[in-house]
Parts: C-alpha cells; sequence; structure tokens
C-alpha cells in the first residue's frame, strides 16, 4: 500500500514538473504559408514536318552533264553578189495606149508595146541576215513602137518613134531552198521609174514625148537560183514594176504604171 502511494507521488511530481518546463519554452510562431503562382499554361508542341524528300535530278540535266551542247552553228559570211541579166518588160494598162482612143470611141492603139533590155544588179548576200540579199539594180528597156507607125503609115504619115524605160531600185530579197543547187528567192522594194522617147515626120518635125514622167515605183517578184559553183548561178526572174503618173495628157487624163518584167542572166558572187 505504501509502495502504490509512494509510486502514485513519484509520477504526479513527474507530471508537474514536465508541465513547468513546457510553459517556460517561449511560443512557436507559426509562419503564413506563400501564395501559389499559377502555373504557366503548357504550349502545344509543334508539328514536326517530315523531312523533305531528295527529288531525282532532272533526266535533261542529266542529259546536259552527259552530253554537252554543241556550239551553235557560225554566222555565214557575208559575200558580194553581182547580176547582169537580159529581160523583156510588156506594159499593161492605159498609159501604153494611144491618146486618140480618147477621142475615136472604139479605136484601140497601141503606142507603147512590149520591147526588151538590160540590168545590171550589185548587192550583198546574207545581208541584213543569214539568206538575204540586199541589192541595187538599175535597168533599162527600149519599148516597142510599130503598132503606132503602122497606123501613121495607113493613115499618111510616115513617123519613126523610139521611147525607152529605165528603173533604179533597191530590193530585199530572202531565199528559198527548193534543193541542195536551186533556190528560190522572192522580195522587192522601192524604186524610181523614168520614161523618155521622142517622134519624127519627116513632114514635119521632131518633138520630144513630154507626156512620159519620172515617178516612184514599186517592183516586187521572184527569181530562180541555180548554182553551177560556188561562185557562178545561173537566174531566171519574173516580177511586176508599178508605179504612180508615168503618162500625163492633161487635163485630168493621168495614167498610173503597171508592167510585167521576164529575164535570164547570170549570177557572180565571189
Amino acid at each position: 500500500m505504501r509502495r502504490a502511494t509512494i509510486t502514485c507521488l513519484t509520477a504526479a511530481a513527474l507530471v508537474l514538473a514536465a508541465a513547468g518546463v513546457a510553459s517556460a519554452q517561449p511560443a512557436a510562431t507559426i509562419e503564413p504559408a506563400a501564395p501559389v503562382e499559377p502555373a504557366t499554361p503548357v504550349e502545344p508542341a509543334t508539328p514536326v514536318e517530315p523531312a523533305a524528300v531528295a527529288q531525282p535530278a532532272a533526266p535533261l540535266a542529266m542529259a546536259d552533264r552527259e552530253a554537252p551542247r554543241p556550239p551553235p552553228t557560225p554566222r555565214p559570211p557575208i559575200r558580194p553578189v553581182m547580176e547582169a541579166q537580159g529581160f523583156g518588160l510588156v506594159p499593161l494598162g492605159s498609159w501604153s495606149h494611144h491618146v486618140y482612143e480618147t477621142n475615136m470611141p472604139g479605136l484601140s492603139l497601141r503606142q507603147f508595146g512590149p520591147g526588151g533590155g538590160g540590168a545590171f544588179t550589185f548587192g550583198l548576200h546574207n545581208l541584213p541576215a543569214p539568206r538575204w540579199d540586199l541589192l541595187l539594180r538599175g535597168s533599162y528597156a527600149v519599148l516597142g513602137t510599130g503598132e503606132w507607125e503602122r497606123y501613121a503609115a495607113d493613115h499618111g504619115s510616115n513617123v519613126t518613134t523610139s521611147v525607152r524605160l529605165g528603173n533604179v531600185a533597191l530590193l530585199l530579197t530572202r531565199d528559198i531552198d527548193v534543193s541542195s543547187s536551186f533556190r528560190i528567192a522572192v522580195g522587192g522594194g522601192p524604186g524610181v521609174t523614168w520614161g523618155s522617147g521622142e517622134e519624127s515626120d519627116p513632114a514635119t518635125a521632131t518633138y520630144s514625148y513630154t507626156m512620159l514622167k519620172t515617178v516612184p515605183s514599186l517592183t516586187i517578184g521572184a527569181r530562180g537560183i541555180l548554182a553551177l559553183s560556188s561562185v557562178f548561178s545561173l537566174v531566171a526572174e519574173l516580177s511586176g514594176l508599178v508605179g504612180t503618173t508615168i503618162v500625163s495628157y492633161g487635163d485630168g487624163d493621168d495614167r498610173m504604171l503597171t508592167a510585167l518584167v521576164g529575164g535570164v542572166g547570170v549570177r557572180v558572187s565571189p
């Protein structure tokens, strides 16, 4: 009994001592909690592009690397050209008819008939470009007057006449190959044409054909060129010649120039 009482007292003393020690310690201060930062939103991941698939080299580029292109064809040289032709000329239209037709209805009388002459041409081949010719041509023809002279003789006049037609033209033509030795050159160009003439009657006098004029003209035609060698060729030509008033009788009686020309000749290109 006594031992139990002592044990209880001892336990009570220990409890009181512990309480006194605890009361002597300062109370612990509780720090407020730090504010929580809101979470940063997470950006969605950028989709990854698939790796580009290498394209095979173009077949043409590969071919170019394997076989280089040949060098361009050199420009053919510019060569001088000379032509000599004999030609025939046929007047067309009213300018070749006699003025008597105006005063005598129903009369058909040609004062200037077909004639012939010569032409000389010089220029440059392959100018202004390959297969082109730039040419300067001069021609001179004597026209026929037999029909008018016969008509005058039938009516008691013994007349003799002489009529000439000249032309200078600047021509530009283009070659068209038909075969290795034959080609056709087509083209034409502007020029100047003039007429002159006179008529003589032993019973009266000689007077000039002042009705013939000098006019601007245009030549258009084609030439066949047959190569005999690298230098010499044969040439055949057919062309048309037109112009403004080549014959004027006054009082509004003005007549335009029209004619058909054909010739053959030789071409030299050294």
